[in-house]
This record gives structure tokens, C-alpha cells and sequence, in this order.
């Protein structure tokens, strides 16, 4: 059977009758005790509600509110109420039996009001009392045969309180008819129906729910026919009666009327119910038509696919439940042997751990993932392959299926292998050429210009005097010139400093700025620079080349000061998702906005030489010792007010490949 949904509405209801029946019968109880009687025949035409009967209805209020709990305590409550409820109805059936065990009737309160039956509830609200019992008793159970007496029994009182309701509105004389509706108030039945009715369309296994609630054409025809049946004729009994009462019409007339009057009311009503129904059933039949045509586009679509991919179905955890021929050529096995395993028995053992926890990570919140996959064949070949993972979700939003479509792409690989073979073979044959210049420069380009400094030197300390001031000030040119060429010389050497034959290892970021501030003691205490970090964390990389970042970084903070400023450096890390991020941060002078991404480049100076010396190598240096860690690095800056480098490096990285380091900058 079909699982329905009770009205999002039915649980404000059901608290609403539950509150209810607990304040009226405390106050029904209270009236009792105090003798209070106007309260209790504050409703015209009816009897007052009896002590017992508001001990019924105030239990089963307890009920309502904690029938759906699953802790023992709550259902041991249950049961405890649904006994005491059964006892006093049945402790009344007894009596009117004439077979009492107990004074049922008078146990609480002693009934002065009333002249017949004192304390008495009427045989109608004893039976009720008795199903309702019942029904609180088997409501949790799972056992089919308690559910079905749960659900009769709830049925029965539905169908004697209507009855009783029913008779009170069209003001039947039924004490002189019949003694089973004698003496129940009509507040009696309306709560007895409404707990009774939260029950039956709470409970799943109710046919009613679903006749009232489904989405069947047949539920909707009995949304809207059920209160015309109910209504239509009351509504003419009521006025027929009134008029019969007050003499305007006779009996056999007020028949006729009836009958003349109700026929075609409801006539037309079920009419205009069956042309709403009937539209929409046309709109039904038009959406199956459109579904059956897209259906068949569908179908010609995977009729297609099915020949140009190869297909996988697995359930939510992952285990095939189909596959196409496709997918069986491709990879060796046949349907039987992997309906029913995973995708593990493709496993190349080349994937790492993470690579699968990313993939599930993506799926398994409902998002399509697509990739490559390097699986082995039965035979131990193996193959690329180009994936799309494909998640299904159901009504509820749970993911129930995945679907793959896989491309064999080996082909393709081993040609782009092939490329970038060659492509590195060109790029260490360029990378040779430039150690070579890089010999060149070392020494035919240095061995000269320490020869020049030397020759200066000697000049400046034993040759001063015999020098003019023009003299003195050309020597002291030259050697300021010698000097930079020198510096510059040297900081392309570092720039084209080779790491490849560097391995990675575990890097005390605090040891490592530690080592560099005792290093630059000098330079920091002549311009009285205050440096402090914190939070450095010990991270996987190559320790040479970070030692030369953070050298870099604070060298920069230390030289672009404005003249006479103490020098403020603050160098942090932190971890940020998976990556560690860092940042030196000073006072400087700052950097225009429009030269922020102009920094990183080789050669780039942004200041006039004769105001900050510098080989423009630095901070590109920094960038190509980041790339290396297949990390980013940038600035925030104001012009003025300092200054901030950040860097972030992954937490896990491999070893460098050759292509990336011979890749140009």
C-alpha cells in the first residue's frame, strides 16, 4: 500500500484537542467536586459530562500528547492510561448489566444533579471508553492483527459519535427511541471524534488516511463529497423539523421537500465535483501523453548511449546492480561476475586514498563529478578512462543510485605521455643551455668584477691620498657600481638556483625564521627593526628554498622603510582548509594598488635605485620558491601605511616533477 502523508496542519490540530480535553475536563472535574452546577449545564439540550467520563476524556488528552514518544517510560505511561481508560468503560457496561464488580459509578464524586442514573455515563460513552482504551493499547504495535482491532475500534467510535452529533443537531427526542444515546453530551462526542479522528489519521497502516489524504482521483472525489453528505441533508432536516415544529408544514409535506429539495442539491454538487475531477484527468491524460512521448525520446537517447559508453549502475553504497555490454568488453569480466561487487575488483592500485574520498565527497551530496580513472582489466591491462558519476535522487531527497559513464581515453593518454616526453626532453635541453650561461656568468662575468672591486679596495685604502675630491668621488662610483653588478649577478644565480635533487622533509617554520633573524642580527639592529611570529606551524617542503622566502620577504620589510621609521615585522601561520597560509607583515612604505601584480616579476623595481638599492630578483625569487610547492602568493597593500605577503603552501606535497621545475616562469 502506498505510504500517505497526513496534512502538515493534523499536528496543531492534534495539540489543540489534546490542550482542550485536559482544560475542560479539569474544569468538568472541578465543577464536580465544588458542586458547581451552572458550569456543568452550561450547554443547553444536553446532560452534563459525568465525573467518569471526564476522567476518560482528561486521560486520553495525556494520551494524545504522548502516544508518538519512543521512550519506554512514555509507552509504559501509555499503557497505564489506555487500562484505567478500558476499566472504567467496561466497569460501566457491567453495571448497566446489572453485574457490577465496584460502585463504578459514584467511585470519585457523588452525582446530586442528576435524578436517574447518578454518575452514570451513558452506554454510548461507556462503549467509546472501552475502543478507546483499546485503541491507545495497540496503537504502537506491529503485530497486523492488533492493528486492525487499533483501527476498528477507532472506527466504531468515529461512527458513534457522528451519530451522536448528528442526533443533537436535528434535536431528536433519541432518549424515547433508543437507551444507547441516552444522556451523552454532545461535548462528550465532538472530543471523543477528534481524538479518535487524530488516531486513525495518524496511524499508517489507516485506510482512511489514505482515502482522504492520497493522491488518488478517488481520494480527491471523497475531499469533496464527504461534507456535502454530511452537510446537505443535515442542513434540510434541521429547517424541515423547525418548520414541522412551528406548524407551517406537515409531515408528509416535510418528507416530500426532502426529498424533492436534497435529490437535486446533491445532484448538482456531485456534477460540479465530477466536471472538476474531469479536468483534471484531461490535464492527467495530457501529461502521460507528454510523458510517454518524452519517454520514447529517452529511450532512443539510451538506445544511443548504450552503444557509444560504457554504463554502471550501483545502488547508494556502491554496489553494481547493472552494467551494459559495453562496460563487460571493456573491462574483461562478464555480467555475472560483477553484478553485485564494487568497483574495487577494477582497482589499478595507481589512485590514492584521497582521490576516492574526494570523489565521494562530491557524489554523496548529490553533485556530479566527472574525472579519469586508471582501472585493470581481467587479464592485468591497463586502461584510462574518461568518468562521469551521475547521483539519483528519490522523492524524499536521499540518493538511492548512481549512474557512470565511462570512455576508454587510453589511447589519448599515452599519446599526451609521449608529448610530454618530448616537450621535457626540449625543456632539459634549454634548462642545460641556461646552466651553462649560468657557469658563464659565475665566472667570466664575476672573476672580473671581484678583480675590479679588489683593485678599488687597494686604490681607495693606499692610494687616497694622491686622488682629488673628483678622484675620490669617480673611485667611489665605480665601486658602487661594481658592487651592484655584483649583487645582481649573484641574485640571478639564486634565482636559477636548481632544487630538483632536493627531498621533501618536515620544516620547523619557527626554527627556520629563528635561524634567518640571527642571520640578518646586523641588519636588524641597525635599523632597530622589531620583528616577532607566531603560530608558525612545522610543515612538508624543501627546506633550503623556504629558508630563502622568508630571507627574501624580511630583507624586503627591513629595506623599504621610509627614512628615520623603526621597522615593524610581524610574520603568523595558520591552517586554512588544506593549506597553511602565511603572512609578513610590515610599515613600510607601502605599494600603489596598480603595481601590486607588477611585484613578482623578474627585474621589477617599482622605486628609484638611488633611494632603495635592490636587484628587483627578490620577491620573484619568492614566487618561483612558492610555484615549487604548488602554492600562490600576493599582497595586500596601501601606499603609506605597510605592506602584508601572504603565501599558502598545501599541507600534503609531492615531490616536484620535472616538467613543472623546468617549466619558464
Amino acid at each position: 500500500m502506498t505510504t500517505v502523508k497526513p496534512p502538515k496542519s493534523l499536528p496543531k490540530w492534534e495539540k489543540l484537542i489534546a490542550i482542550g480535553s485536559i482544560f475542560l475536563c479539569l474544569v468538568v472535574m472541578a465543577s464536580w467536586f465544588l458542586k458547581i452546577e451552572s458550569i456543568l449545564t452550561l450547554i443547553p439540550l444536553t446532560d452534563p459530562m459525568k465525573f467518569n467520563t471526564a476522567v476518560v476524556l482528561l486521560l486520553s488528552g495525556v494520551g494524545l500528547l504522548i502516544y508518538k514518544k519512543e521512550a519506554l517510560h512514555y509507552r509504559t505511561i501509555l499503557k497505564l492510561i489506555s487500562l484505567i481508560i478500558f476499566c472504567i468503560g467496561a466497569l460501566t457496561l457491567l453495571t448497566y448489566a446489572e453485574t457490577p464488580l465496584i460502585d463504578i459509578d459514584q467511585l470519585f464524586v457523588k452525582d446530586t444533579f442528576s435524578s436517574k442514573l447518578p454518575g452514570r455515563m451513558s452506554i454510548a460513552t461507556a462503549v467509546c471508553s472501552v475502543f478507546m482504551g483499546i485503541s491507545f493499547f495497540f496503537f504502537n504495535s506491529r503485530k497486523k492483527i492488533e492493528v486492525q482491532i487499533c483501527l476498528y475500534s477507532l472506527k466504531i467510535i468515529l461512527l458513534t459519535t457522528l451519530i451522536s452529533i448528528i442526533a443533537f443537531i436535528l434535536l431528536l427526542p433519541t432518549g424515547n427511541k433508543t437507551n444507547f444515546f441516552n444522556s451523552i453530551p454532545v461535548h462528550t462526542s465532538t472530543l471523543l471524534m477528534g481524538i479518535a479522528f487524530i488516531l486513525v489519521f495518524n496511524n499508517r497502516h489507516s485506510l482512511l488516511r489514505v482515502l482522504l489524504f492520497g493522491p488518488y482521483a478517488g481520494s480527491r472525489s471523497a475531499r469533496r463529497l464527504i461534507p456535502a453528505v454530511l452537510l446537505i441533508p443535515t442542513v434540510l432536516t434541521v429547517s424541515l423539523v423547525a418548520a414541522l415544529e412551528h406548524g407551517l408544514i406537515d409531515i408528509y409535506f416535510g418528507i416530500s421537500a426532502f426529498a424533492t429539495l436534497s435529490v437535486p442539491m446533491i445532484i448538482l454538487y456531485v456534477a460540479s465535483v465530477a466536471v472538476g475531477i474531469n479536468r483534471i484527468d484531461a490535464k492527467r491524460l495530457r501529461l502521460r501523453k507528454n510523458l510517454l512521448e518524452r519517454n520514447k525520446v529517452l529511450q532512443t537517447f539510451r538506445v544511443g548511449l548504450e552503444r557509444v559508453a560504457s554504463i554502471s549502475r550501483t545502488d547508494s553504497k556502491g554496489v553494481i546492480t547493472y552494467v551494459n555490454d559495453r562496460f563487460c568488453l571493456l573491462s574483461g569480466y562478464s555480467r555475472e561476475e560483477i553484478v553485485g561487487k564494487t568497483h574495487r575488483i577494477f582497482s589499478s592500485g595507481y589512485h590514492k586514498k584521497s582521490f576516492y574520498k574526494e570523489m565521494w565527497d562530491v557524489i554523496s551530496t548529490g553533485e556530479v563529478w566527472y574525472g579519469h580513472f586508471k582501472n585493470q582489466r581481467k587479464n592485468g591491462e591497463y586502461i584510462w578512462l574518461e568518468v562521469l558519476i551521475i547521483p539519483f535522487k528519490n522523492s524524499q531527497g536521499d540518493i538511492f543510485e548512481y549512474m557512470s559513464l565511462q570512455n576508454d581515453i587510453t589511447e589519448r593518454k599515452r599519446m599526451e605521455q609521449i608529448l610530454k616526453s618530448e616537450y621535457v626532453r626540449s625543456l632539459e635541453f634549454k634548462n642545460k643551455e641556461l646552466q651553462e650561461l649560468t657557469y658563464i656568468a659565475s665566472h667570466d662575468l664575476q672573476e672580473p668584477l671581484i678583480t675590479l672591486l679588489s683593485l678599488t679596495a687597494d686604490l681607495s685604502e693606499n692610494q687616497a691620498d694622491r686622488l682629488d675630491e673628483e678622484g675620490k668621488t669617480t673611485l667611489k662610483f665605480i665601486q658602487q657600481t661594481s658592487q651592484r653588478m655584483s649583487n645582481q649577478i649573484r641574485g640571478i644565480l639564486d634565482y636559477n638556483l636548481q632544487f630538483e635533487n632536493l627531498s621533501i622533509t618536515k620544516i620547523n617554520c619557527e626554527q627556520v625564521v629563528q635561524d634567518v633573524l640571527n642571520d640578518m642580527s646586523n641588519q636588524i639592529s641597525e635599523s632597530k627593526a622589531v620583528v616577532t611570529f607566531e603560530g608558525l606551524p612545522t610543515i612538508s617542503g624543501y627546506e633550503t628554498p623556504i629558508r630563502m622566502l622568508f630571507m627574501n620577504l624580511i630583507s624586503n620589510a627591513l629595506k623599504f622603510q621610509e627614512k628615520g621609521n623603526i621597522p615593524h615585522i610581524k610574520i603568523e601561520g595558520k591552517k586554512k582548509n588544506q593549506r597553511w597560509e602565511f603572512r609578513v607583515q610590515d610599515n613600510g612604505i607601502g605599494i600603489e594598488e596598480r603595481n601590486l601584480e607588477k611585484v613578482f616579476q623578474i627585474f621589477q623595481r617599482l622605486q628609484k635605485r638611488s633611494l632603495y638599492d635592490g636587484s628587483g630578483i627578490g620577491l620573484a625569487h619568492c614566487k618561483k620558491i612558492v610555484d615549487m610547492h604548488s602554492g600562490s602568493i600576493w599582497v595586500e597593500s596601501e601606499l603609506g601605511k605597510g605592506s602584508t605577503f601572504y603565501f599558502s603552501i598545501p599541507t600534503f606535497i609531492e615531490k616536484i616533477k620535472k616538467e613543472d621545475f623546468f617549466k619558464p616562469n
